[in-house]
């Protein structure tokens, strides 16, 4: 694959005529963009964005999106702000002295008219403050932190800020035309955007039936299902291998981008044979979880 570079003029198509390469990077990554970022370069006015394959035309107008939005704002721990409850529009019906919140626009009730405000609450009344431009405080409701420009609070990146990880790296065998557990990853979220990573290597001890392989939530939803025989998988590798008696070792891998309410999921890899008899194996299972947006 090409490394691709993207050229933009940091006068002319960034905002504030600044790049921060290091909240640049967070922002693209956090993004919708699906080839990888390699690296940020800034030479005179140039900013140099690297990617490690060619762009869709989907991709470069969300990276020129990216580009017209950052601020090049560096992330200095001074200027992160103390946590408040919630960024929300609506004030909560029974607040504990020194509740903090954001009020969000469009506010009700005694907010009102109070958009983008810290409201604080003193016992019997609410106080308000206005924030600075360029203040970030931590939404202990959503888990992530949020940033005010001066005209409106931005959800700011929260890619990878909760990641979960397992893995099963042995041999497992089975010759049963019922699922069998391989893997088992349980996760408590906050809510918001997510993506699993699984990756697994396999083989199966019959080039007529096929290896079966699923990944489900909760064990009611699919989200892969593969049924694949060695004949049409194309692997690679020479002697024997685990013991399903053939000398072809084959991967598989990909990612899922779940939509997921605050609680928790339990997800799970599950494997077996097509038909009764046949030995199926799999190995070097691994899940990865992690949070996008």
């Amino acid at each position: 694959m090409p490394a691709t570079k993207y050229t933009y003029s940091i006068s002319g198509d960034f905002p504030n005529g600044k790049v921060e390469p290091s909240t640049l990077t967070d922002e693209i990554s956090a993004s919708s963009i699906a080839i990888a970022l390699d690296y940020i370069n800034t030479s005179g006015d140039n900013c140099d964005i690297w990617f490690i394959d060619v762009l869709s035309g989907e991709d470069q107008t969300t990276l020129t999106t990216i580009v017209g939005d950052h601020e090049g704002i560096p992330f200095d721990s001074n200027q992160w702000g103390t946590a408040v409850l919630s960024w929300t529009a609506t004030p909560p019906g029974s607040p504990n002295i020194d509740d903090r919140h954001v009020v969000a626009t469009g506010a009700t009730g005694v907010w009102a008219g109070k958009d983008d405000c810290f409201a604080q609450w003193g016992g019997s009344s609410w106080a308000f403050t206005h924030p600075e431009e360029g203040t970030w405080v931590f939404d202990s409701e959503i888990g992530a932190y949020i940033h005010y420009n001066g005209a409106a609070w931005n959800l700011m990146n929260v890619f990878g800020s909760e990641y979960e990880d397992i893995e099963s790296l042995g041999v497992s065998t089975t010759t049963a035309d019922t699922y069998q557990e391989k893997l088992q990853l349980g996760v408590t979220v906050k809510g918001g955007r997510y993506r699993l990573g699984w990756s697994f290597g396999w083989n199966h001890d019959d080039i007529g039936t096929d290896f079966k392989a699923r990944i489900q939530q909760d064990d009611t939803t699919d989200l892969m299902v593969m049924s694949q025989e060695p004949a049409d998988a194309g692997g690679t590798g020479t002697g024997d291998w685990s013991n399903t008696g053939t000398s072809q070792k084959y991967t598989a891998g990909g990612f899922i981008l779940l939509t997921l309410s605050a609680g928790s999921y339990d997800f799970h890899l599950d494997y077996c044979s097509e038909q009764n008899g046949k030995a199926s194996s799999i190995w070097d299972a691994r899940f990865d979880f992690w949070r996008v947006s």
